[in-house]
């Protein structure tokens, strides 16, 4: 795609919006199917290779490769592993040491995003020719399709660290959706309803016994089989997901920014902030200059453009109203 689907982040103002927004808190554990390893050690190993993905937002190899090429052994960052059998599967979970693994992305300047994730909902119209057209999520009969695409949902949702799922229609979306207006903006009409950060559209049309066409969002140039539409899919997610998570670096990393924070009355909520605040990666680290009531000032040290902490702030269920003064580097925001 040429453009980004996710919403724009203003640097002056963010406008207040009830999102969606959650926290991603199995950040720092992978899990991978037995079927991917063939003793501990190398299962351990990839798992690592995944954490790579899932933390720094980004699939490409290079990350893996550097790690690679230091020689670094991967083992020393696990915290702990267990076995697990889901339906029938087994599977090696693994949790990584957070502190070290965050020094080591530092070390290597690596991008690293924090526990609040971006949501984001997927809109698939699948029109198979014979009954009606429908959207994923919509109650109907279940298919070999529509399981491989909730799956696929899923399983990126875990191995990336973002939310990705359908929309939960209600009748009124259901009776919404059949106004020609919103059946032909389907992805504004959800938008609009603050339940999520962005909408992928993506329409599936059966043009044979087991071809499909791929348009929306993502178009395939030819008719695929089944399980082509299903890796076309996860690769073109991937692609998305590289997007939507890319990371600006600060190239005046040692400057601070000024942190203002209104809503902090006592002691416990403070204590409570402090915790939120280490859960955003944006920032490297903090120093509280100022605690009166009602308000905390802080310098803070940013790891990356001040563009990605109002995103991570964005995407926090506790930071709301954030405003940027860029020529104070400044930021004031309301805690709850």
């Amino acid at each position: 795609m040429k453009d980004k689907l996710i919403l724009p982040i203003l640097i002056l103002v963010l406008n207040a919006v009830e999102i969606n927004a959650r926290e991603f808190s199995s950040l720092f554990e992978v899990r991978i199917s037995t079927q991917e390893y063939t003793n501990v050690n190398y299962g351990l190993n990839r798992a690592f290779d995944k954490l790579l993905i899932k933390l720094s937002g980004s699939s490409s190899l290079k990350f893996r490769n550097e790690i690679n090429r230091q020689q670094i052994n991967k083992t020393s960052y696990v915290a702990s592993y267990t076995t697990e059998e889901i339906n029938g599967e087994g599977y090696l979970r693994v949790k990584f040491l957070e502190d070290e693994v965050i020094e080591l992305f530092d070390a290597n300047a690596f991008p690293i995003i924090g526990f609040n994730r971006p949501s984001i909902s997927f809109l698939i119209n699948i029109d198979d020719g014979i009954t009606l057209p429908e959207f994923l999520g919509i109650d109907g009969g279940d298919t070999e399709l529509k399981t491989n695409l909730s799956n696929l949902l899923k399983n990126l949702t875990e191995t990336r660290g973002v939310f990705l799922d359908v929309p939960e229609f209600d009748l009124q979306d259901i009776q919404n959706l059949k106004n020609k207006l919103n059946y032909e903006n389907p992805a504004d009409y959800f938008l609009g309803k603050g339940n999520t950060e962005a909408v992928v559209n993506i329409e599936l049309l059966k043009t044979g016994i087991n071809s499909w066409s791929i348009n929306g969002d993502f178009k395939s140039l030819v008719n695929l089989q089944q399980d082509q539409l299903i890796l076309f899919l996860d690769d073109q997610i991937n692609n998305y997901i590289d997007e939507v998570l890319a990371i600006n670096f600060s190239e005046q990393d040692q400057n601070t920014f000024r942190f203002v924070v209104l809503g902090i009355d006592n002691y416990t909520e403070h204590e409570i902030f402090l915790n939120e605040v280490k859960k955003i990666f944006s920032i490297r680290t903090f120093q509280t200059t100022a605690i009166m009531k009602g308000e905390t000032q802080m310098n803070l040290r940013l790891r990356f453009e001040p563009q990605e902490l109002m995103r991570e702030l964005q995407s926090s269920r506790r930071f709301t109203n954030p405003v940027y003064d860029s020529n104070t580097e400044s930021l004031q925001v309301e805690f709850n």
